[in-house]
């Protein structure tokens, strides 16, 4: 074998074997999480003090505002909500109006603006969480709209276990009025549940979620030292330490926290992009937390997989750029060479695609738009894959980058200049070899690039503002 083979061998390998384990863990979650008895049905609401923290920077005034409305609706006995802002003067003082005036309805709302913000969200959390003075802190972005019993059942639950510090409620898209807020809300739904469920199923503890989660206060403050401002991801991070002291966060399936869901490709990127290198950093600095706590062996290799599940979209991306070069410079059909692997891609991801329809579908309760969003939601994920493999190609060397947060409600419009539409280039550039390919016959390897450069091209098409302009 010379080594144009053994690069088509490696490409072929690097691009299916890591998606087909992908595929073949969630099917099996999927699975699993189909025995998912919810042991906390029957859990009493207790409402202690609450400190809700909510971090801001750039956030519509209207978002703050509306959350305040929600959380009043409550009509809880104890709590305080601390807003904490990373933004600057002008937008300070129209925040600290607008509390004034709730405060004089006896509203117990608080400002904290932070002339500095070091440590970007996790800094905000923490000096949130400093502040406080209720026995659970419930961190929470100014989009979420949580259930009044997330609140209550998860208080009830702490109060009678002690190992629990963290409990999640049940991730739901918030608005799914838009092609591509449908389409990666009901995804991310889907796979939220399969994951928590299947999780739960096993005894394992689950990671928290950046908005949907109560934790008590006291371990947070003494124990745990608040976030780590040295991460991006701080769900995650946070969540490692925990299952690493011992501790444990529940999954509460009966009480949901909705969530808004990006409605435009740009913020979308900005997001994925953040969480992509937020989970491989977190995976790598936290790597001794995992491997050295107390739970089973499946529980530390699940949660490493779970933080590495960016790593198979990177590798899919560079596997098929090596296969469509080389192809193209050996005349050789490496995945016609090597089918075996490329049938048991399909296979596997024939059981997956089951699994996200069956979840789907029973929202939607139409096939036709539940094929039509799980397509649109793959093509997204194609285009994506540039980013995606940056990202993680950057925490894996360890390089900083920026917080950016996700833009919301007016800021997901703004007026912007023209930027590289690296979409379009790269969705071009792989149409066109993948018609080269078939026409010279490299049959299957033609057909794969084509299928990929399709997604890059529809996304082009669907949301061209986000992909011709920054």
């Amino acid at each position: 074998m010379g080594t144009p083979d053994l690069i088509g061998l490696l490409a072929v390998v690097i691009t299916f074997i890591p998606q087909i384990l992908f595929y073949i863990s969630h099917t099996l979650f999927f699975n699993i999480s189909k025995k998912f008895k919810n042991p906390f049905e029957t859990i009493e609401e207790n409402y202690k003090s609450v400190s809700f923290i909510v971090p801001v920077r750039k956030e519509p005034l209207e978002y703050v505002e509306k959350l305040l409305e929600y959380v009043e609706g409550f009509k809880l006995p104890q709590y305080e909500v601390i807003i904490v802002s990373d933004d600057d003067e002008i937008v300070k003082e129209e925040l600290f109006k607008k509390l004034h005036e709730w405060r004089s309805r006896g509203f117990n709302a608080w400002l904290i603006w932070r002339r500095r913000p070091i440590g970007f969200k996790s800094g905000a959390l923490n000096t949130g969480l400093y502040a406080s003075i209720g026995d659970y802190v419930f961190p929470l972005d100014v989009d979420c709209r949580p259930e009044k019993c997330l609140l209550g059942k998860s208080m009830g639950l702490m109060e009678k276990n002690p190992s629990v510090i963290g409990v999640v409620g049940r991730w739901e898209p918030l608005d799914l009025r838009e092609r591509l807020s449908q389409a990666v809300g009901l995804t991310m739904k889907a796979m939220v549940e399969i994951l928590f469920k299947g999780r739960s199923a096993l005894g394992l503890s689950v990671f928290p979620l950046g908005t949907g989660t109560v934790f008590k206060s006291k371990p947070l403050k003494e124990e745990l030292k608040g976030w780590d401002i040295n991460r991006i991801q701080d769900d995650m991070e946070i969540g490692c330490r925990i299952i690493g002291k011992g501790y444990r966060i529940e999954y509460l399936d009966n009480c949901k926290a909705y969530v808004e869901v990006p409605s435009t490709y740009k913020s979308l990127r900005i997001q994925q992009s953040r969480w992509a290198y937020g989970a491989t950093d977190v995976a790598i600095s936290r790597f001794k937390d995992l491997m050295t706590s107390p739970q089973r062996p499946i529980g530390k290799i699940e949660a490493l997989t779970f933080l590495l599940q960016y790593l198979p979209a990177m590798l899919a991306f560079l596997g098929t750029i090596m296969l469509a070069t080389l192809s193209l410079i050996t005349r050789k059909d490496y995945i016609m060479k090597y089918y075996f692997v490329f049938a048991t891609w399909v296979i596997s991801q024939g059981l997956y695609g089951y699994a996200l329809y069956s979840k789907i579908n029973s929202v939607l309760n139409n096939r036709w738009d539940t094929i039509v969003n799980i397509g649109r939601n793959a093509a997204i994920a194609a285009a994506l894959t540039p980013y995606l493999s940056w990202s993680v190609l950057k925490a894996l060397l360890r390089l900083k980058i920026t917080y950016k947060r996700t833009p919301k409600g007016v800021f997901e419009r703004v007026e912007s200049r023209a930027r590289i539409p690296v979409e379009f280039i790269t969705g071009s550039a792989l149409f066109t070899v993948s018609i080269y390919l078939l026409l010279t016959g490299g049959v299957l390897t033609g057909l794969w690039v084509l299928l990929q450069s399709l997604g890059y091209l529809y996304v082009s098409y669907r949301w061209p503002d986000s992909v011709f302009k920054s």
